[in-house]
């Protein structure tokens, strides 16, 4: 009997020398990688690309208790949006959505725009223009209608292949992205992510902050006038100082350039020399002609003048006589 019972001691020990083997294979599968992502979900020949909207806020009050004299109370929620997106294929070749590099997206937000694109394809490849179809002005950025559509164009065709081939996982639907700054690494990785800068506004925001910008305040006003005219002064004198440097300064040739000053004649810059400047057009038409001494102003000296002519008058009579007869006298007269 006392056999069995040190028989039924040592019995269970294997039991208890199989528990350190469980507790040193158990650390092994934590360190297992986790399962691959799910490919995306297919509906009718679109594939759903899931997308996570930045938090809105959102009034948890119903709409009949909205009033202006209450603050209302607000919570933030994010909001799951679904694209949908597959290969363009045509049967007409068109230049502007080439086959083979051109993706066909529908139910894309409202605030969509090409720098959302560029964030959500950046994996996949270079984009080279977003084709939209409902928005008709290219001026703006307006606002798009719920399921608007687009085609985005890739640079390479081996980018449409790696974007048709995404794995479904949280992706966030924003245009802002730095570098060296992953949002979505660093959601994979579980690290917290920091907003870099507010989302662009759109829909009663935007309008909202037009109106305002459009509107400014009187001090900005002024603030900004005093900076164009501070501004304005500065150019005037750095060129007037310019302008002061190159006077009496000779060039390659030897020759100094005369500039029209601003009332300072005879006023010496550099100390050396007597400065020249131009006169101005409207001052010389301004100039009056040199009065001339008079002429005859005396009775005597009137009589003087006339005598003289006569006396000219003669002289010439005379000398034409002579010359008359000297040509009679050789037969060359010929009065007609």
């Amino acid at each position: 009997m006392a056999k069995q019972k040190k028989t039924a001691k040592i019995g269970p020990q294997p039991a208890a020398s199989a528990s350190p083997q469980l507790a040193l294979t158990s650390p092994s599968n934590k360190s297992q990688p986790d399962p691959p992502l799910a490919p995306l979900t297919e509906f009718a020949q679109f594939r759903v690309l899931p997308i996570t909207v930045r938090p809105l806020s959102v009034s948890d009050e119903h709409l009949p208790s909205f009033s202006h004299h209450a603050k209302t109370t607000t919570t933030s929620r994010s909001v799951m949006h679904f694209l949908f997106i597959r290969a363009h294929e045509s049967k007409k070749p068109e230049p502007n959505l080439p086959n083979g590099r051109t993706i066909f997206v529908v139910n894309i937000p409202v605030d969509a725009t090409e720098r959302h694109f560029t964030r959500l394809f950046r994996r996949c490849g270079k984009i080279e223009r977003v084709v939209w179809r409902d928005r008709h002005t290219e001026v703006q950025e307006p606002v798009l209608e719920s399921g608007a559509q687009a085609h985005v164009v890739f640079v390479e065709e081996a980018a449409l292949n790696r974007a048709m081939a995404m794995k479904s996982r949280k992706r966030v639907w924003s245009d802002e992205l730095e570098e060296g700054n992953d949002v979505e690494a660093d959601e994979q990785e579980g690290a917290p992510c920091k907003a870099t800068s507010l989302p662009r506004p759109v829909g009663l925001a935007k309008w909202l902050k037009q109106h305002f910008a459009s509107r400014p305040r009187l001090e900005d006003l002024q603030r900004a006038v005093d900076t164009s005219l501070v501004a304005f002064e500065d150019a005037e004198r750095e060129a007037r100082i310019a302008a002061e440097g190159r006077r009496n300064v000779p060039d390659e040739d030897g020759f100094v350039t005369v500039i029209r000053g601003r009332g300072r004649r005879n006023v010496n810059i550099d100390g050396h020399g007597a400065s020249v400047t131009a006169a101005r057009p409207e001052e010389i038409k301004k100039l009056k002609p040199k009065k001339k001494e008079l002429v005859d102003f005396y009775r005597f000296q009137m009589r003087e003048t006339k005598r003289n002519q006569l006396a000219e008058l003669r002289r010439k009579f005379e000398e034409d006589k002579l010359r008359i007869a000297s040509l009679k006298a050789n037969r060359r007269f010929k009065p007609y």
